[in-house]
């Protein structure tokens, strides 16, 4: 199923022998673009601490239901490394966390292997591409011409976690229009300014077609965004999901 990130939000986090925390937020991928792990919150469950959940351990959320099954017990989340949210989540506590749950590293690629020593001996303290989607929740929309909006939400598919598209609010020229990007079109996260660089321009957002926020990838709307950037020659190249 395709739906919003933000709408996963409080939902219940089901362990295989009972309920363990709600959803805070997730962490993704951005050269990947794929979400790497939920944020849990167990605060009324086990001393108040936050863990991170790898995909791996994700079975299918019930959207209805407001429920998040993991194929975890109670005790390895009570017992797992916990997370500070105010630091960034390094390479080190990656490895750490995945040796404690024998998850098999997403990042263990011969091209990775190389750039996670450099992070590891140049004592670099957080994972560069990885980002807490609450965070960048609201990052101004940098077109190639200036200002086009606001990041409003994540359309993610919940089988292979993968980030289909961005929302934009562009409420700077229509108040409540949302439209959809592909997450291709992104060229640089700049934390400092709290904002997305995306290789489009302020008209082409202007002018793109506007999607219903509560149900976003109908395939009519889809059809119209897939016609629309290919006028603009923005679409040859990118996958039709």
């Amino acid at each position: 199923m395709i739906g919003q990130v933000s709408n996963l939000y409080g939902y219940t986090i089901r362990a295989e022998d009972g309920d363990i925390g709600r959803v805070h937020d997730f962490y993704f991928d951005d050269e990947d673009w794929i979400i790497r792990y939920l944020v849990a919150d167990t605060s009324a469950w086990f001393q108040g601490k936050k863990v991170l959940i790898a995909t791996s351990a994700f079975d299918k959320p019930d959207w209805d239901a407001g429920d998040f099954p993991v194929h975890l017990t109670r005790e390895q989340v009570e017992n797992s490394p916990g997370i500070d949210e105010d630091k960034p989540v390094s390479r080190q506590y990656q490895e750490v966390l995945h040796d404690y749950y024998g998850w098999d590293p997403y990042w263990r690629t011969s091209a990775q292997a190389e750039a996670i020593r450099e992070v590891v001996l140049e004592g670099i303290e957080g994972d560069p591409h990885l980002r807490s989607t609450r965070t960048v929740t609201d990052y101004v929309i940098a077109a190639n011409d200036g200002a086009a909006g606001y990041l409003e939400d994540f359309v993610i598919e919940d089988v292979g976690w993968k980030v289909q598209y961005l929302m934009v609010d562009d409420s700077k020229w229509l108040p409540g229009k949302k439209t959809l990007i592909l997450p291709l079109w992104v060229k640089e996260f700049n934390l400092v300014h709290s904002q997305i660089s995306v290789d489009l321009t302020q008209e082409s957002l202007r002018e793109s077609p506007a999607c219903d926020p509560s149900n976003p990838v109908t395939s009519a709307y889809l059809g119209a965004l897939q016609d629309y950037y290919r006028r603009m020659k923005k679409w040859e190249g990118s996958s039709d999901a």
